[in-house]
């Protein structure tokens, strides 16, 4: 979860904020979402796309559409 800290720092900070992230700040996401993507694969991330997507996924991906509407 701590991976997450600072990409959700970004997101937020743009949205409630209206700060425009710096491009440092956006590379950091990207490594730091990255970083979960290799966590969660085990070291393959591709493991994540042939695995498919879990009932909690599926409910985070409608979610996170969501607000971006």
């Amino acid at each position: 979860m701590l991976s997450l800290v600072p990409l959700l720092t970004l997101i937020l900070s743009a949205v409630f904020l209206g700060e425009r992230p710096s491009s440092l700040a956006v590379i950091g996401g990207v490594v730091s979402l990255s970083g979960i993507f290799v966590v969660l694969g085990q070291g393959d991330p591709s493991r994540l796309l042939s695995q498919g997507m879990g009932r909690g996924e599926r409910s985070l991906s409608i979610d996170l559409s969501r607000a971006h509407l």
